[in-house]
């Protein structure tokens, strides 16, 4: 949930609050046919605010115009934690999508560099759908219908305006509570903050058809077998972010050694009948939890500001977004992490620069850059994308 923010010089920090989602009832149903078997989920998932946004100019020039995501019920101090990537119960997974199919092809292998617990897991169904596991630290499952819909391609461009209508099976709230108790019970906690779009079969059907054009005949066929297309394919497609204790856990991060470090990924797509695809991986299993407390807002902008007034800066700064987070921290080369929250702030760059085609002329660019600052330490996160 993001807070409120009630003044710009302070922000008034309470209790924690728990997040807790109650669980559904096991079952051993496909979950493209499992929803009526769901607990009611209406006072589950807590509801969420829309961030004010904070306005101010640094001494160094550079302009806050953001919104704030900020836990609400926030403390001065949150924990601070060890951590693993979590080991999936393939087993259950493979009895929730699969339990009601014909298994026609299984391939077991070595995981990649011994991942997790060791084993690569592919399945194929009578009727196409498929589910791969590697190392049981991610899952991909998609039914058959869904296998070769490109649901993505090209979906941040596209008109959000038309992405966002309710189907009739049922509202967009409805489906993201009943998939967040699904993943709930898979032990992965998101957080009530995501993104969804509506794609309704029309829509799918032109994406598709727009995403072939762009390719050669024997690319495309490869993506782009006989699909029906009909209302039963209407569906919303979630992008979830996982959460500890109501924060964030980063969804970028590259560390200072300019090594990716696996954040977390949870797509969903759910339409009439259920979850048609499931995609997830890199999810931290927290362990020996150390309170600490953590800079306010107004401190954490001020070492921004020392920051900018270190450098000579070209052009000028906007902040567009602040968000306090948590990220993973490579403590060792056995998959241990250290998971610690951080201030991210992402920034425009507008700045004067020669036109490559007329050096004699200057053009105005504006890039997009972040800056990420520890929120106990107060140290400055390096990421590759700033100054």
């Amino acid at each position: 949930m993001k807070k409120r923010i009630r003044g710009i010089l302070s922000i008034t920090l309470a209790v924690i609050l728990m997040l807790t989602f109650s669980a559904c009832q096991e079952t051993k149903n496909s979950p493209q046919s499992n929803s009526k078997d769901l607990e009611n989920p209406s006072s589950n998932i807590p509801d969420t605010d829309t961030s004010d946004t904070l306005k101010r100019t640094l001494s160094s020039g550079a302009v806050i115009n953001a919104d704030v995501e900020i836990p609400e019920g926030l403390g001065d101090s949150v924990s601070v934690y060890s951590a693993n990537l979590l080991q999936l119960d393939v087993d259950n997974i493979v009895n929730i999508f699969l339990n009601d199919k014909e298994i026609t092809d299984k391939t077991e292998a070595p995981s990649e560099e011994d991942m997790g617990d060791g084993r690569f897991l592919s399945y194929m169904t009578a009727d196409g759908s498929t589910l791969v596991t590697n190392g049981a630290l991610n899952a991909n499952y998609s039914s058959a219908e869904f296998q070769s819909v490109q649901l993505d391609y090209g979906l941040e461009q596209a008109n959000q305006a038309n992405l966002s209508e309710d189907f009739s099976f049922k509202t967009r709230e409805e489906a993201a509570k009943e998939v967040i108790i699904f993943l709930d019970n898979m032990g992965v906690s998101v957080h009530p903050d995501y993104k969804c779009y509506s794609l309704n079969y029309q829509y799918l059907e032109q994406n598709n058809s727009d995403q072939a054009d762009e390719l050669s005949k024997e690319e495309s066929a490869g993506i782009q077998p006989e699909i029906l297309w009909n209302e039963e394919l209407n569906c919303y497609y979630f992008r979830f972010t996982e959460q500890i204790n109501g924060i964030p856990v980063t969804e970028e991060f590259r560390d200072e050694k300019d090594e990716l470090i696996p954040v977390p990924e949870i797509t969903v797509v759910y339409s009439k009948r259920g979850i048609e695809v499931l995609e997830i991986s890199s999810i931290y299993e927290t362990s020996n939890p150390k309170n600490a407390s953590i800079l306010d807002l107004d401190t954490a902008l001020t070492k921004l500001d020392q920051k900018f007034k270190s450098v000579i800066i070209e052009g000028s700064y906007t902040i567009t977004k602040i968000r306090l987070e948590y990220i993973p921290i490579k403590s060792s080369d056995a998959g241990e992490y250290r998971i610690i929250p951080a201030w991210r702030f992402y920034a425009e760059h507008t700045f004067a620069s020669a036109d490559k085609e007329d050096p004699n002329q200057t053009i105005t660019d504006t890039i997009k850059e972040q800056f990420l600052f520890d929120a106990v330490s107060g140290d400055e996160i390096m990421t590759g994308v700033g100054i």
